[in-house]
């Protein structure tokens, strides 16, 4: 079992190495146990050293939020009372203002660790918590961010296509959460209208899979009758 890694390659993750390269059920479950009990220990020590903690929350801050975008609901759970233990110790008055205070930091973090996803394959992870606890004054320091999302997911999109659609998914509940759409002064769009949205979302579709197809060479533009 090993807590922070503290070589320069993992030393922003909670993990435990496994026992062998097919680990079995109950190594599994062990290692959940493990993280969740290492989970409980930044809390508790951070509960004891009180406000000197701070010294130590950029070091341990990152890997907590990792585990709080797991998808183990117990170590989600532990990590998120640790986040609550972390608020007390360090004199926050909730999650919230933890992640807002300290964003610059664990941002720098994500967009260093996003452009290494073989050796940091739970950044994202990251991201999408800082999404859940946080308000649109976050929107304009995850432009950046956003943007290498999106180009991390170009450049590996067939073996990790799920997680950064993840974390553009948190985004997108983030900016409804943001900026709620008022009911009041809404029309129902009429049948014409919605059908002629449908007509264009299609022909966006296709005009992006043709201009895909011809950027990698696969199809040759077919000249217009017209000319």
């Amino acid at each position: 079992m090993t807590p922070l890694v503290p070589n320069n390659l993992e030393r922003n993750c909670l993990q435990l190495l496994p026992a062998s390269k097919t680990p079995t059920l109950h190594q599994l479950n062990s290692n959940i146990w493990q993280i969740c009990i290492q989970l409980e220990g930044i809390g508790g020590f951070a509960l004891a050293l009180g406000i000197d903690f701070r010294l130590l929350l950029m070091m341990s801050l990152y890997p907590v939020l990792e585990k709080a975008g797991d998808e183990s609901l117990l170590v989600s759970q532990a990590a998120f009372s640790a986040m609550c233990d972390l608020c007390k110790a360090c004199d926050y008055s909730s999650p919230k203002e933890l992640v807002m205070k300290n964003s610059d930091y664990l941002l720098n973090d994500v967009s260093l660790n996003l452009a290494r996803p073989s050796i940091h394959p739970h950044a994202p992870r990251v991201l999408a918590v800082m999404f859940t606890h946080s308000d649109a004054s976050l929107l304009p320091l995850v432009a950046d961010v956003v943007q290498d999302v999106l180009t991390a997911l170009d450049l590996s999109y067939e073996q990790r296509t799920p997680q950064f659609c993840t974390v553009l998914h948190s985004l997108m509940k983030a900016l409804v959460r943001w900026f709620p759409a008022s009911t009041g002064c809404q029309k129902t769009p009429s049948k014409e209208t919605q059908n002629k949205e449908c007509v264009n979302l299609r022909q966006f579709l296709l005009d992006y899979k043709k201009q895909k197809e011809l950027a990698e060479g696969i199809g040759v533009e077919e000249e217009d009758p017209k000319i």
